[in-house]
């Protein structure tokens, strides 16, 4: 594969604009480690997580994981745009919600809480007209 100086000239453009966003946006996956192995998972396959002391119960479309983190590091690893923190406890990606109420909302069959604090963020996230 040949490297043009176009292409060199196109990334580091988007180095200069430090936009953390616009990185990310290259990938669409992360890695978590769970049981000494690195494992990918794609970021628009993660329907919720839910945070319980130090940990974080990630909820996928195929499969669950349990990994030692935070939730407040986590979101910022994620992207801002599809991924919105509704509760203390809870992330969730905006592709999935099927509905929401005032104070819950609803993924498949699972409803997770939304905390008061929260609940003009989601709607202007979720575009919500009242």
């Amino acid at each position: 594969m040949t490297i043009t100086k176009n292409k060199i000239n196109s990334f580091n453009n988007i180095i200069k604009m430090n936009d953390v966003e616009k990185l990310r946006s290259i990938y669409d996956y992360i890695f978590i480690k769970k049981d000494h192995f690195l494992y990918k998972i794609k970021i628009h396959d993660i329907k919720w997580i839910k945070s319980e002391g130090n940990y974080l119960d990630i909820h996928c479309i195929k499969s669950k994981h349990l990994i030692r983190y935070s939730l407040k590091e986590f979101i910022n690893q994620l992207p801002s745009d599809i991924f919105i923190q509704v509760h203390r406890s809870y992330i969730v990606n905006i592709h999935f919600v099927d509905a929401f109420a005032h104070r819950m909302l609803k993924i498949g069959n699972i409803y997770i809480p939304i905390g008061q604090s929260f609940v003009r963020n989601i709607q202007n996230k979720l575009n919500i007209l009242l």
